[in-house]
């Protein structure tokens, strides 16, 4: 993840204060659906909670297709 978008993530985790009644979670994925099934996987396994706060990116080839779809 870009370094400029890491620092940002950061600055909003510290923004919430000392008091977490939530976490963050950051997923990456080729697809939304594969970003919800990490999140789904997240929750199963007990690393996070429904109510958390997950940043889902999405990354796409530069042909606009995922890199599942490109040629």
């Amino acid at each position: 993840m870009p370094s400029m978008i890491e620092n940002r993530l950061n600055k909003l985790e510290q923004a919430r204060g000392p008091v977490r009644t939530s976490d963050v979670h950051r997923v990456i994925g080729d697809s939304e659906s594969e970003c919800l099934a990490m999140i789904e996987s997240l929750v199963t396994s007990g690393r996070a909670i429904e109510s958390d706060i997950f940043i889902a990116r999405v990354i796409i080839s530069p042909s606009g297709l995922s890199r599942d779809t490109a040629a």
